[in-house]
């Protein structure tokens, strides 16, 4: 049973990959990244690593966890979209802190990465059909 909800996500990951994938070569939205965009990408990945190092020592406090964790998490990721506004960012801040968190504390586990993968899918979905990579303070706070 767990195999088949797990192949079935997996369909959802790579239906969302197809769809953001789809939209963004029809529209041709694709963008490189500069090496400067690519140097602040990887500065958030590390901060959003750091925002979750609370989460970890905080221990079995639920509501602790999520108040300590979560908004810091939250503000530097709507932050780093901000600072690069392009496709694919929520993807390489979400999936490259995921697996530098992976890599320092419990090595690679691929049985995470299509929740991942599905996180920074819905979020670059969103941003690609509202055509607001958080400008906007209602999108911002909606991502």
């Amino acid at each position: 049973m767990a195999g088949t909800i797990y192949f079935a996500w997996i369909f959802v990951v790579v239906f969302l990959a197809g769809t953001i994938f789809y939209t963004a070569f029809r529209k041709k939205i694709f963008e490189s990244f500069s090496t400067k965009e690519i140097i602040t990408i990887f500065l958030f990945i590390g901060l959003l690593f750091l925002c979750k190092i609370p989460f970890r020592i905080t221990g079995g406090v639920f509501l602790l966890r999520a108040i300590v964790s979560s908004f810091p998490y939250g503000i530097v990721l709507i932050i780093g979209i901000r600072m690069v506004p392009k496709l694919g960012t929520p993807t390489l801040l979400i999936c490259g802190e995921a697996f530098l968190s992976q890599i320092i504390t419990t090595g690679l586990n691929p049985l995470w990465w299509a929740m991942y993968l599905t996180m920074s899918f819905v979020i670059e979905l969103y941003c690609l059909v509202t055509k607001d990579y958080c400008i906007h303070w209602i999108n911002a706070v909606s991502v």
